[in-house]
């Protein structure tokens, strides 16, 4: 167990080269000894106090003899018969323990040559020497041995046992590596100390240890103040080499000082003293990039957060920047944002984040990879969280869904990022403007009033639009029972869209069809919650005057259906219908439409893809009923090219192209399920609407074949993922994925790879090759995967007005690729989780909207009010024809016109929850709604 003590290389005991795999024998009594040391930590822990009470002892008797005797003769150093004694017996442990050893020691020579050795054989070897000849002569026990030396050992065994986990469970790291450092200086003072006394003592006028201690300090601050002064040659030039070794050592010893004083101001203690006792608190653990730390903080207390005196704690696993640091000083986040440095996974620093007060705790792991191994470490912080207090809510963010279940009995709330985003991505070629509608519902806003028959620009009505957030409410028993659009149409009157239900078993219902007897809380989209409680008041005041009077209104199953067939979503709709009822260009004659050219072209994107599907599975032969009961269909299909497809949409993996460590096989198998899982996450959405769609992958690497056949979840009506080989990145193998055809694209990176590095210089050469190939912007959404925010402004189109430039500038919500939905980052995704400390529900409605409701069945779609064969004026008109059929409209996809923005016109943004008496251009505007459920 002394090994421990003796060893100047020894860490903390379970890291230690000893304990690894290949020393697991004990054969030895060293390995013996290491053995009761690493299971039994007690008992190593009091054999190193007790050794240090021996070095202690050793140089307490050494001090006070030297102060008795005030010797000037090494020869006439007078220990007396009892200190003499018991420094003897001392020294003899010392140096039988060295002994044992240097025999013990694998690298024998490095051990005899150490300084520690050395100062065992200055001190254990003349004191043993005296020991010996005092037996036979009494002289002996007059002479001098420097064993204030042995200071050293009191430095390891100090050094030693802030390492062990007992001291490590209470003391923070920094200050561990203070108090050794502190160590080691008072042990090179002392040394000099006892050395340059003894020397000027001996060799002229007698100065004792105050005096010497005076006399180092202030040489090796300032060089002496001339009162006390060497006054022979040997202590003279004893003191040159003192000043030398202050100069070389304690200058690099007192950088050191000022690093360690530089990051104690990462290690801060959020302290809820008796002023801040009704202030609550939030920790939030994590390693984000600058722009990502200002999505946090600016969206946790945006909106009607902002008056709340809710605290947030944030523990960084490394130093943050000053960028970090500077926006935590902001006047307004100042004494609210506290920032620390320190690992969940350690007891003292979840003690330093005050996390038994805290109201939930949020693990981010490292934000900037996406590798599932992140997982593990998300888990094992969890764990250590969990048995911390197990009271306190976890909110999670993880990576992969198959860790999702080892979390469960700890986290209040996860976060599958990896599979939201790729949903996104691929949600967002079928529906573009998903993205922007999402996103924004995360954020919160304070309330704007604005007029909008009266708001002529369109980007204050999209500033109006990003004000409306998601809430809920429990149900009020006035409305129990009621039917679920005839509370939808209430609703829709207040300027609140009522999109779904939290039923008795806690499942988020979109649109339910029947009526909603035993749901628990109403989903609204609304600006603000005080409008949702007097929307609610009201509507129960009138339900309660009118009771049973909305059943009679509502619509009967038989007219339902009509109403259902006349309406016709765009992905349902035959070749037939659409050849017949799709008005033609004369017929939608207005004074704008030729201003809508380019929009027109781009203009219901789902619905000329429809056309083009309809009219390619015209042309195609019927198969035959023979190869339909083959039940194994191959689920990947090579292809040269795509110039045989139309209507298609494209997929463009560049994870290829980023380089990859060298990995076991066992995480090569992790890896390619991983990618397997997003590649089929980006297509899933496509097939939800367009089962026989085309859909081509273009990618270098196709070795998750196997796996992706194992997640194929799709039924015999589904086609084939078709891929092609090549990279994105070279321009003559993405012209042979025939983008003159094309319906949708995205760039991606799949599989479990490192965001860090020229991910976005990639993506973007691949958009440039698209503009260069098709000679402009393309007329189908271009979906981008960033692994940052920082270089979205840089990607087409850009903003040539100075009003949305600044606005673009204070929030990334009004940069031209996130208004149009042409770009998404998993920091866009950050404050969902944040959202479920203020609505538990949000990550489940928000999965709700983006997964659908069956592999076959999607949640969302859009229809371009120029199919509707009655005339729309206001969105009012809209919502009653939607209703009437059983869909529930939630946005607007509108064309913008604005001459600031050449670059921008007749590209499309969305507009949440707009107002009932907004006007709409049933020519080109486009609604999004929520099928039945």
């Amino acid at each position: 167990m002394l090994f421990n003590v003796l060893n100047r290389h020894t860490r903390v005991y379970y890291g230690d080269k000893h304990y690894s795999k290949q020393h697991k024998s004990v054969r030895s009594l060293r390995k013996f000894v290491e053995f009761l040391d690493q299971r039994h930590s007690s008992i190593s822990i009091f054999g190193l106090l007790l050794h240090s009470l021996m070095e202690i002892t050793s140089v307490v008797i050494y001090i006070w003899v030297l102060q008795i005797n005030r010797s000037q003769n090494i020869k006439k150093f007078t220990w007396g018969t009892s200190m003499f004694n018991v420094e003897v017996i001392l020294n003899i442990i010392f140096f039988l323990e060295w002994i044992l050893l240097f025999f013990l020691e694998e690298d024998k020579k490095q051990y005899f040559f150490s300084w520690l050795s050395f100062v065992n054989v200055m001190t254990s070897v003349p004191m043993i020497v005296l020991g010996v000849g005092a037996i036979f002569d009494s002289n002996y026990r007059h002479g001098w041995v420097p064993m204030y030396l042995r200071v050293w050992w009191i430095n390891n065994c100090l050094c030693i046992l802030l390492d062990y986990p007992q001291i490590v469970y209470f003391m923070v790291d920094i200050y561990r590596e203070t108090c050794r450092f502190f160590s080691r200086l008072l042990a090179v003072i002392f040394t000099c100390i006892g050395t340059f006394q003894m020397v000027q003592s001996c060799t002229g006028d007698y100065i004792d240890l105050f005096d010497s201690s005076y006399l180092m300090i202030v040489t090796f601050d300032t060089l002496g103040y001339g009162d006390t002064f060497p006054s022979t040659t040997p202590s003279r030039l004893l003191m040159t080499v003192l000043v030398l070794i202050g100069i070389s050592y304690f200058l690099p010893l007192f950088q050191r000082l000022a690093l360690i004083g530089e990051k104690r101001q990462y290690y801060r203690t959020y302290k809820s003293g008796w002023l801040r006792s009704s202030h609550k608190h939030v920790v939030i653990c994590g390693e984000f990039s600058d722009l990502g730390f200002d999505i946090l903080i600016r969206n946790f207390y945006s909106g009607w957060r902002k008056y709340l005196s809710t605290c947030i704690v944030f523990m960084f696993p490394k130093a943050y920047s000053a960028e970090v640091q500077l926006t935590a000083n902001l006047p307004w986040y100042k004494g609210r944002v506290h920032l620390m440095v320190g690992d969940p996974t350690k007891e003292v620093d979840l003690r330093r984040a005050g996390a038994k007060s805290a109201d939930a705790i949020f693990l981010f792991g490292n934000t900037r990879s996406a590798a599932y191994y992140r997982d593990y470490d998300i888990i094992e912080q969890s764990l250590a969280v969990g048995l911390f207090d197990l009271e306190l809510p976890q909110l999670l963010m993880l990576r992969r869904s198959r860790t999702m279940k080892q979390i469960a009995p700890y986290a209040a709330s996860a976060l599958e990022i990896e599979r939201t985003v790729h949903h996104l991505l691929g949600l967002s070629m079928v529906n573009p403007g998903i993205i922007p509608f999402i996103i924004n519902l995360m954020n919160t806003y304070e309330p704007m009033s604005l007029d909008m028959p009266h708001a002529c620009h369109w980007i204050e009505q999209y500033e109006y639009s990003i004000r409306n957030d998601l809430y809920d409410i429990d149900v009020v028993d006035t409305l129990r029972g009621r039917e679920f659009r005839t509370l939808a149409r209430s609703f829709f009157e207040y300027d609140i869209t009522l999109i779904g239900v939290l039923d008795a078993h806690y499942t988020v219902k979109l649109n339910p069809i029947e009526v909603i007897p035993n749901a628990k809380k109403l989903l609204l989209i609304a600006r603000s919650m005080k409008a949702v409680h007097d929307a609610t008041a009201a509507i129960s005041s009138d339900f309660e005057q009118t009771f049973g009077e909305e059943m009679l209104m509502a619509l009967s199953p038989n007219e339902r259906a009509r109403a259902k067939n006349g309406f016709k979503p765009n992905s349902q709709r035959t070749y037939q219908e659409w050849d017949s009822k799709t008005p033609s260009p004369n017929d939608q004659a207005s004074d704008d439409f030729d201003h809508y050219d380019h929009c027109g072209d781009t203009m219901p994107y789902a619905s000329n893809l429809a056309v083009g599907n309809a009219q390619s599975s015209a042309r195609k032969p019927h198969c035959n009923k023979n190869a339909n009961l083959n039940k194994e269909t191959e689920c990947l299909l090579r292809i040269n090219d795509a110039f045989g497809c139309e209507k298609h949409f494209l997929m463009i993996d560049l994870s290829s192209a980023k380089g990859k460590d060298n990995t076991t096989r066992y995480a090569l198998e992790s890896h390619l399920a991983a990618l397997a899982h997003d590649v089929y996450s980006v297509m899933r959405p496509i097939r939800q609407v367009y089962p026989q769609s085309d859909i081509i992958l273009l990618t270098n690497d196709v070795s998750f074949a196997p796996y992706f056949t194992d997640v194929w979840g799709f039924n015999e009506e589904a086609g084939p993922l078709k891929y092609i080989l090549g990279c994105g990145l070279n321009t003559t193998e993405l012209m042979r994925c025939n983008l003159q055809e094309c319906a949708g694209c995205c760039i991606f990176f799949a599989g479990d790879i490192s965001r860090e590095g020229s991910t976005a210089a990639m993506s973007m050469l691949v958009v440039l090759s698209i503009h260069n190939i098709l000679n402009g912007a393309p007329p189908f959404p271009v979906v981008v995967e960033l692994e940052g925010l920082i270089n979205l402004s840089l990607f087409p189109p850009v903003a040539e007005d100075a009003e949305l430039r600044s606005k673009a500038r204070m929030d990334i919500v009004f940069e031209p690729n996130f208004l149009i939905g042409n770009a998404i980052s998993r920091e866009m995704l950050l404050p969902a989780l944040q959202r479920t400390y203020f609505m538990e529900e949000f990550i489940d409605v928000m999965n709700a909207m983006i997964n659908g409701y069956a592999n076959n069945q999607p949640t969302l779609s859009q229809l371009s009010l120029s199919m509707c064969v009655v005339e729309l004026g206001t969105y009012e008109d809209v919502i009653n024809y939607c209703l009437r059929a059983g869909f529930l409209p939630i946005a607007l996809y509108r064309c913008i016109r604005d001459a600031k923005n050449p670059s921008l016109d007749g590209f499309r943004y969305i507009l949440t929850n707009p107002p009932k008496y907004l006007g709409v251009d049933q020519a080109v505007d486009i609604v999004y709604y929520l099928i039945p459920q």
